[in-house]
Order: structure tokens, then C-alpha cells, then sequence
């Protein structure tokens, strides 16, 4: 893992071992902590992402609309969850589910982290129990 702007060894071991996808990010919206598993989901290294905004890396509708979720935090606090359409770095789309937090450090900056779920298993999987049930609800209701 790399962080930047961030030299809590602490807050380092605890992002290294945690297996939720988990970032941080500043006030400006740029990466300053990714842990691997983050890394591994989004398909980037902690070194592409640190410093950079999602507009770096990411479609600007996509990133726009990131950083409103992102602004509601730092001007509301508190925790938002939702979900989320995202293309990974080899264009694959991805269903997630992310988690939204304010961080402050003890010198008085603010922070946000994110962790996120991959949900796209149980999408697809949803959407092909659906299209059975429609299957056998046509089959019952025509006989």
C-alpha cells in the first residue's frame, strides 16, 4: 500500500489489513491511501491513484458525479451508502456497493474513505433469477 500526506503507521497497518476495498482521499478529492484490495477492484496501482482525482482516471461524467457524493460528506459528515455503476481500468463494468465516511486527522485536517463491495455477482445473479421467474410465470399463466 502507498499513502501520501498521511504518516500514520497505524492508520497504514490497519488499511494494509483490512479486506473491504478502502481508500482515502483530501479535501481536494485526490487519493492519498488505497489499500490492495481497493487497488485490486478498481484495477490500478496505489501509485497511479495517490495524488490524482477520478477525473485522472476515470470518464468526467463518472467522476463529476463522485465527487458530489464526495462534497456531501465533507459538508454534512456523518455516513452515505449507495450504489454504483463503475467501469474498471480494462473497461469492465462493475455493480458497487460504497460506503462514504469522514475522517479527520489529529492535526484537524479532513479526510473522507471510502470502502466499497463488489456487488456485480449478485447482480447478474438477480437479474438471471428474474428472468426465470418471468419464464415460469409466463408458463403457469398460460396454462
Amino acid at each position: 500500500m502507498t499513502s501520501a500526506k498521511m504518516p500514520s503507521l497505524c492508520l497504514n497497518t490497519f488499511l494494509e489489513v483490512l479486506e473491504s476495498p478502502t481508500c482515502i482521499k483530501d479535501e481536494n478529492h485526490r487519493w492519498v491511501a488505497a489499500n490492495p484490495a481497493y487497488c485490486d477492484l478498481i484495477g490500478f496501482k496505489a501509485e497511479e491513484l495517490i495524488g490524482k482525482r477520478a477525473a485522472d482516471l476515470f470518464p468526467q461524467e463518472f467522476a463529476d458525479a463522485v465527487e458530489v457524493e464526495e462534497r456531501e460528506i465533507l459538508l454534512h459528515g456523518g455516513i452515505r451508502r449507495f450504489e454504483r455503476q463503475m467501469l474498471d481500468a480494462k473497461g469492465g463494468m462493475k455493480s458497487l456497493g460504497v460506503t462514504l465516511f469522514l475522517v479527520s486527522s489529529t492535526e484537524g485536517a479532513r479526510y473522507f474513505g471510502a470502502t466499497l463491495q463488489d456487488l456485480s455477482r449478485l447482480k447478474d445473479a438477480e437479474k438471471r433469477l428474474s428472468i426465470i421467474f418471468q419464464r415460469h410465470h409466463a408458463i403457469f399463466d398460460f396454462a
